[in-house]
């Protein structure tokens, strides 16, 4: 299950390469361009992670996790909002795409990673005491 969980994290890290690209055909900012370079270097990370770096698999499932803590409260409340009928979505409706595009690249792919990371503590624990113990 490990390895699974290996794929979906380059899958996605993969996306948000592609949706940070995406931003710098718009107008660029070294901002934009900071992002992409991060996809970038998350996606190396990922890859590092499948074959096995401890390091990289530390820092994959620490990045899902904050992740997951950044975005899917976010992506509630403003559920939460849309469906109540929150004046915010009255008054400009097309908020809800945004949300549903920070759901589909950050929140959803993060709290997955997470789940799955979770049934899996024992090896990571395993691998987190490794590292203190060299």
């Amino acid at each position: 299950m490990m390895k699974v969980s290996f794929i979906i994290n380059i899958i996605w890290s993969l996306v948000m390469v592609i949706a940070f690209a995406s931003l710098l055909f718009g107008e660029y900012s070294h901002a934009k361009a900071i992002l992409f370079g991060l996809g970038l270097v998350y996606f190396a990370l990922a890859i590092l992670a499948f074959r096995g770096n401890r390091w990289a698999i530390i820092l994959s499932v620490l990045t899902a996790f904050l992740l997951m803590l950044r975005w899917l409260p976010m992506v509630l409340v403003n559920a939460w909002m849309f469906k109540t009928g929150h004046p915010l979505y009255l008054d400009s409706p097309g908020t809800i795409l945004i949300v549903i595009s920070y759901t589909v690249v950050f929140a959803v792919p993060a709290t997955l990673l997470s789940i799955l990371y979770s049934f899996q503590y024992k090896k990571l624990l395993k691998l987190f005491r490794k590292q203190e113990g060299q």
